[in-house]
């Protein structure tokens, strides 16, 4: 069973906004959504976004921490 976005952003300390534009921009692989339209965040993302928390630790761009992401998948 997945994650919220807002059970996510409790666990990563990643505001829901965030998380979002993180989506958006292409910073972390494809969200399920449910029929509802709500997004379910497996397990694994939390990892991804560890990661990306790190990236932006050292004022990474946004634009580079995407590379990062290319280069993963």
């Amino acid at each position: 069973m997945g994650l919220t976005i807002s059970e996510v952003a409790e666990k990563t300390g990643i505001s829901p906004h965030t998380l979002r534009s993180y989506e958006k921009e292409g910073l972390v692989p494809t969200v399920y959504r449910d029929h509802n339209g709500i997004r379910i965040y497996e397990d694994y993302y939390l990892e991804w976004l560890s990661f990306r928390v790190c990236l932006r630790s050292t004022n990474m761009p946004l634009s580079e921490m995407k590379k990062y992401v290319e280069l993963t998948q």
